[in-house]
């Protein structure tokens, strides 16, 4: 497993060849309805998924077992809202008869508590960690929390986000990587709202799944249409499953 710089000792990068994807490479997203659509989501892009369902944090457990699955391909995932639990994604991977220690192992996860501990696992790590495991798919759940810290200044967090797309968006693109940022809310702040349009305008893919009428309703606001999930996501898990009740 993946940890901040700050809790570690310096780790030694063997040189490997460099695997670069083709940019047709997509990683299913469990829900069929976006699968549809999409197709999964797709190397070399950057996608992002808000909203109030709680599909949402489904799908970042989701997508770490479907990338073993389909390429027995690695994970890095970033914690930005220490919310992420391992314990989900092995239940995930039973579900889809999936070795969950194995899976497990091809997850690598490191965790922010700070807007500034974020900024160094971006600006100073992410690369160095996708070169030294390779991974098809890179998750950072949780984006626009941590930028909501009162000890930071409006414009210093609007700098600091605008650098940290920046540079998911050119690693994405030269590692062609499924890059999926996720962030799920109960009640969304003015704050998270501007947040959350600044990425949607940056990425590649925009979603929002909003949880109405005890159905989710998918907006894909990149293409303009709107669908409603109506099947359970890949593997018959259901949000009780997650310990998540509707």
């Amino acid at each position: 497993m993946w940890i901040p710089s700050y809790h570690r000792q310096p780790v030694t990068i063997i040189p490997r060849k460099k695997t670069i994807f083709s940019p047709e490479l997509r990683i299913p997203s469990a829900v069929k309805e976006i699968d549809e659509v999409l197709g999964g989501f797709q190397a070399g892009a950057l996608s992002w998924i808000s909203g109030t369902s709680p599909t949402i944090n489904i799908l970042s457990y989701a997508l770490c077992v479907n990338t073993y699955e389909a390429f027995h391909g690695d994970t890095v995932f970033i914690d930005g809202g220490c919310t992420m639990n391992p314990y989900r994604i092995a239940q995930y991977a039973r579900q889809k008869e999936q070795p969950a220690r194995e899976v497990l192992d091809h997850v690598h996860v490191s965790r922010a508590f700070t807007v500034y501990q974020l900024s160094t696992l971006i600006m100073d790590e992410l690369e160095q960690v996708v070169q030294q495991y390779h991974p098809q798919t890179v998750i950072i759940n949780a984006f626009p929390t941590l930028y909501l810290d009162p000890d930071v200044s409006s414009d210093e967090a609007s700098t600091l986000i605008q650098q940290h797309l920046t540079e998911i968006k050119r690693i994405t693109k030269t590692y062609q990587l499924v890059t999926v940022v996720l962030f799920s809310w109960s009640s969304q702040k003015q704050q998270h709202y501007e947040i959350c349009k600044r990425v949607e305008q940056d990425a590649d893919e925009s979603l929002a799944l909003h949880h109405m009428n005890q159905r989710t309703r998918i907006q894909f606001l990149t293409q303009g249409t709107i669908a409603t999930m109506t099947s359970q996501v890949y593997g018959q898990l259901s949000l009780q499953d997650f310990g998540m009740v509707i």
